[in-house]
């Protein structure tokens, strides 16, 4: 989200040694994880609409997850990792979301900002300076969610966005469901954290994807997500960990525009860069 790794994820009984970035060094984790009664494998699965077989206790885990990111006043999330692209491209992650009851949030990134404020949603850029991308949304079930992906669509939205976005579990986890396929399984089981707190793994698995999203049973938050998934970008690796706190304070979510041309969308951001900051092709050759 390289190559073919071996499978880093959740098996019964098994040290999975966990390896993220924070403050730009590395430091190794290791997380026990033990077999228990709500072992996915031993629970009789339900198909979704797309012939997904999802237990039980995944499936009430995925609605456990948006009721509490809709009932905070406000969540904050730091997020801090990497992912490996199929061809071996490393990309550092860290970034922070604000994410308000209201369904108001704001991803804060070193390349880009994304904000959701009262039905309207906004892009902006170190790489874009001067310009804000500004697009209202349309009443809709997922609207808000389906404008976030595609006013910056170089990206995947991060997770918790969409739960608490989406219109129901099966949208929220959508990118993870279509990537399993028709004859992918989601399961439930439970683990330690690294500093010893029990964890449940909500794993995704269906071929070539088998990645796991790491939920705070406590907070019903997730606390990290790893594996590897497979999109139209190929099979990325991921691991990734959180930082949360929430509280019963709304948080501030604001946006500036003022100084900023606004333009549509991300593909009339670029046209409009372009026709400042573009050199021309070489004499008699064509081409963007």
């Amino acid at each position: 989200m390289n190559s073919r790794s071996n499978h880093v994820l959740l098996y019964p009984c098994m040290i999975i040694a966990m390896t993220i970035m924070i403050g730009g060094r590395w430091t190794a984790l290791a997380a026990s994880v033990e077999s228990t009664a709500i072992d996915s494998s031993s629970i009789s699965a339900n198909q979704d609409e797309a012939g997904v077989q999802i237990t039980a206790p995944a499936k009430a885990a995925m609605e456990n997850m948006r009721r509490a990111y809709r009932s905070s006043a406000g969540i904050s999330v730091k997020i801090t990792g990497h992912s490996r692209s199929e061809s071996g491209t490393f990309s550092p992650i860290k970034t922070s979301l604000l994410i308000a009851a209201s369904g108001d949030v704001k991803l804060l990134s070193p390349s880009y900002n994304l904000t959701h404020q009262r039905g309207v949603i906004y892009a902006d850029s170190a790489y874009f300076p001067g310009y804000i991308v500004k697009e209202r949304v349309p009443r809709a079930p997922d609207a808000a969610v389906t404008g976030l992906q595609s006013i910056w669509p170089l990206i995947p939205l991060p997770i918790e966005i969409r739960i608490r976005l989406a219109s129901s579990a099966e949208s929220a986890f959508a990118p993870l469901l279509k990537a399993i396929g028709d004859d992918g399984v989601v399961g439930l089981s439970v683990g330690v954290w690294p500093d010893g707190t029990p964890a449940q793994a909500l794993r995704f698995q269906g071929g070539k994807t088998d990645i796991v999203v790491w939920i705070d049973p406590n907070t019903n938050l997730v606390r990290g997500v790893r594996g590897r998934i497979e999109d139209e970008r190929g099979v990325t690796t991921i691991n990734e960990a959180r930082e949360v706190v929430a509280n019963n304070r709304t948080p501030p979510i604001v946006v500036t525009t003022q100084g900023r041309t606004p333009v549509s969308s991300f593909d009339a951001l670029r046209t409009a860069w372009d026709k400042i900051y573009s050199s021309p092709p070489p004499p008699g050759v064509g081409g963007e």
